[in-house]
């Protein structure tokens, strides 16, 4: 993959394209930063990097950079330097740019042609070593899940059970999590963005676990929802086995040229088959890669085409107040046929001894 290539291919018009947004910094300059811009050059093998004075060591010097000095700003800095090129069309990243960066840019480069793009839709296609990094982030997550299963108990809070799930994805390699982790039990498992809370986790209670790793500036996504001890309600059973068969029906739908909304749309006509309509609240599943939630989204009104490597989350849910809520998730990639998911911890209804 020649990231530089294939960035003019996807917009052939502009002669430049100048990221601000630190993940897309991040794909092409391979460092995140908060400061600074990595400039891309149509007819130019590398990428010119803006760089914070602090981090310059971290840029090679087989790179061309451009060091920020504490006192400058990175704006001036680089509208002084497209001034000295011969570009005629410039990308900006309008969805990362403030309002007055963007005047400034417009206000100082009044003889180019300037478009907002998206240049996010560049890391929609993970490369294979993109998609073994994320491997290695699910492996991490799958054998932290696997030995947090034997270490939670009754009596626990949410808190510190998040707190043990965290730890061991952290002795396995992951820099840090791919997002905050999610332990809901019980009712508390209702709400389907529940914040980890002191809730003390009790004998019967489903558990919905929500966590993900991140290696070498990669993430993962996986959810297991298990109950302790003993199945008291026989619908919360019920409830598993119909997310399960949603799970399975939109991963057998997927291949590429499916849209992602048809993915979006076997999950979610098995839980309204099965009367939960009112109950599944959130799309099917993201994108994700450097970033956790990413785009395409397998969503409705979502068009986009899955094509072979791309890397989502199968996520579908069921949640009622009052009573619970059960989500299962995997991260996958796509390959020439169909889905490989990413995970390998079991889907199966696990329940954990008391």
């Amino acid at each position: 993959m020649n990231k530089m290539l294939d960035t003019f291919k996807f917009f052939p018009g502009l002669d430049a394209l100048l990221l601000t947004s630190k993940a897309n910094k991040f794909y092409f300059g391979g460092r995140y930063s908060d400061r600074g811009y990595v400039l891309l050059l149509k007819y130019q093998r590398e990428p010119i990097y803006f760089v914070d004075y602090r981090s310059a060591s971290d840029i090679g010097d087989e790179y061309q950079k451009i060091v920020l000095q504490k006192d400058d700003n990175p704006v001036d800095v680089v509208i002084k330097y497209i001034k000295t090129t011969n570009i005629k069309y410039l990308g900006l990243e309008g969805d990362h740019l403030s309002y007055n960066q963007f005047i400034n840019f417009q206000e100082h480069l009044k003889s180019l042609q300037i478009e907002s793009v998206d240049a996010d839709v560049l890391r929609y296609i993970k490369s294979d070593e993109e998609i073994e990094t994320i491997r290695k982030a699910c492996q991490i997550a799958d054998e932290s899940y696997l030995s947090f299963l034997k270490k939670i108990k009754i009596g626990m809070t949410e808190n510190e059970a998040a707190m043990i799930l965290v730890q061991e994805m952290k002795t396995r390699g992951a820099r840090k999590e791919s997002f905050e982790t999610i332990v809901a039990s019980g009712k508390h498992s209702a709400s389907p963005h529940a914040k980890t809370s002191d809730k003390v986790i009790e004998y019967g209670d489903f558990v919905t676990v929500d966590f993900g790793a991140r290696f070498q500036n990669y993430c993962s996504d996986t959810t297991r929802t298990f109950v302790m001890g003993e199945v008291l309600d026989e619908r919360m059973r019920d409830i598993y086995h119909i997310v399960l068969k949603a799970f399975m029906n939109a991963a057998k739908t997927v291949q590429p040229g499916v849209s992602m909304e048809a993915i979006d749309t076997a999950a979610r006509d098995t839980i309204i088959q099965a009367g939960y309509r009112q109950n599944f609240v959130h799309h099917l599943g993201h994108s994700l890669g450097i970033e956790c939630h990413e785009s395409p989204r397998l969503a409705q009104g979502d068009k986009s085409i899955i094509q072979k490597n791309m890397v989502f989350t199968n996520e579908p849910g069921v949640y009622i107040e009052g009573l619970g809520g059960v989500r299962i998730e995997d991260t996958f990639y796509v390959n020439e046929t169909g889905l490989q998911s990413l995970n390998t911890t079991p889907k199966e209804l696990m329940i954990v001894e008391a």
